[in-house]
């Protein structure tokens, strides 16, 4: 997957703004399927990030982009060790198409992530209202977005996206996953020019860029006070 978002953002493309991706190590898991494995991730996923974030032989990171739709563990981890903006991919996704829609609706992968999705959406972001027509599964894995043909991907996500047009009334679809990075075109061919779909993968790189150039940082009074980092894996 890391060499998909690579490739949908080359330095050419922004001036003056270079994307470094990074993969967590083998002992995490391969996809990220429940709140077990989100935590699982998060967790050997710091392993690699923070020393990247310290290292000052290489050219300094000014924001940090997290390629999971969910309320992803990492974010608010990153945000606690550091002062940089950590911007997680489902909360940009939602704030941006909140501002070209008034009805958001997410197209998600397998079922299991509707439940798991609509909690932290709501309970944990409180952005339930900029995301009314709520969460709806294509039915694919996180895997088979990658694995299975290119025509039964899109299939599977146009229906899906189709549907939340038509029964639920949204006028804004975002694309509930980072393995759905570059499906935009497709999809809104599907649902046609007048439902806006967005990438929340885009969303977040241009908040990063955002918040680079403004120069802000995490805030270190209040909720994410600094911690120390863990000495050893959990």
């Amino acid at each position: 997957m890391s060499s998909h978002l690579a490739a949908e953002f080359p330095d050419s493309n922004i001036p003056r703004v270079s994307f470094e991706c990074l993969t967590a190590p083998e002992s995490a898991p391969a996809s990220i399927t429940s709140i077990t494995t989100s935590i699982l991730s998060a967790t050997h996923s710091l392993d690699v990030v923070l020393p990247r974030i310290n290292d000052t032989t290489k050219p300094a990171v000014h924001a940090v982009l997290v390629a999971c739709f969910s309320a992803h563990p990492l974010v608010p981890m990153l945000r606690e060790l550091t002062t940089l903006p950590i911007v997680g991919i489902m909360e940009a996704g939602i704030l941006y198409g909140s501002q070209v829609g008034g009805n958001v609706g997410v197209v998600t992968t397998d079922k299991r992530w509707e439940p798991l999705l609509e909690h932290e959406i709501e309970g944990k972001l409180g952005l339930k209202r900029q995301c009314a027509a709520g969460v709806l599964s294509s039915g694919l894995s996180v895997l088979e977005l990658e694995t299975l043909p290119k025509e039964q991907v899109y299939a599977a996500l146009c229906k899906a996206a189709k549907k939340m047009v038509d029964e639920r009334e949204a006028d804004a679809i975002l694309l509930g996953c980072a393995g759905m990075v570059g499906l935009t075109e497709v999809i809104q061919k599907a649902v046609g020019q007048e439902v806006t779909v967005l990438d929340p993968v885009v969303c977040a790189a241009e908040m990063c860029i955002s918040l680079a150039r403004m120069k802000l940082r995490t805030a270190k009074k209040g909720r994410y006070e600094t911690s120390e980092p863990p000495k050893q894996n959990l």
